[in-house]
């Protein structure tokens, strides 16, 4: 039986809250904004917190490919995933967006908790691990996309926050934009323990 590729791509997503790592140039830059967003004990049990407006400033983007799915992850940092925040997205096929792009000048992909799931975690800002924060009722349109070294990853993003645990829409009017260079090595891209020691 062969693992699904998003199956994979979490595994591999696990492995780079391992790293400790400094990056050290220029990548490129982005900013997420959102009207509101409330996330429970953010700093405790029953210690919530909330955010109006909301504003998380992009420095840095690492990518993992496997086979033709992308795991996108756009940062605060170039530091541990665990202390750091950050938006993840899954681009299910690599193929066909580069294919839309270069029919169209851009691919959208709707956010469904299956095939193109979006991730938001706030492990800087808050004190103890958040909810599970999933994108709902929109989109990332990518308007450069590749996975080779020296390629761009460019596009906006649009969407709703929801607390996955209970369903409850818990940030509205987020929306993004970014810019960055591919890059290898880590911490952009590491592909086993063994690159941590």
């Amino acid at each position: 039986m062969h693992a699904s590729p998003l199956r994979s791509l979490a595994a591999i997503a696990l492995t780079l809250a391992l790293g400790s790592t400094t990056a050290g140039c220029d990548q490129g830059d982005g900013v997420i904004t959102g009207d509101t967003l409330a996330v429970a004990n953010c700093h405790g049990i029953h210690r919530d917190e909330t955010w109006a407006p909301f504003r998380m400033d992009l420095v840095f983007m690492g990518i993992e490919a496997h086979k033709d799915a992308v795991l996108v992850r756009l940062a605060t940092s170039d530091d541990r995933v665990d202390t750091t925040d950050s938006f993840g997205f899954l681009v299910p096929s690599a193929r066909e967006v580069e294919d839309a792009i270069a029919a169209s000048g851009e691919a959208t992909l709707a956010f469904d908790p299956v095939h193109v799931r979006g991730s938001l975690t706030l492990l800087s800002r808050c004190d103890v691990t958040t909810p599970a924060l999933v994108a709902t009722n929109g989109h990332v349109t990518l308007t450069r996309f590749g996975t080779k070294k020296g390629d761009r990853l460019a596009g906006t993003l649009a969407f709703d926050v929801v607390d996955e645990r209970t369903g409850e829409v818990v940030g509205t009017g987020f929306a993004g934009e970014f810019d960055f260079d591919v890059l290898h090595g880590l911490p952009y891209s590491p592909f086993a323990q063994r690159d941590y020691e």
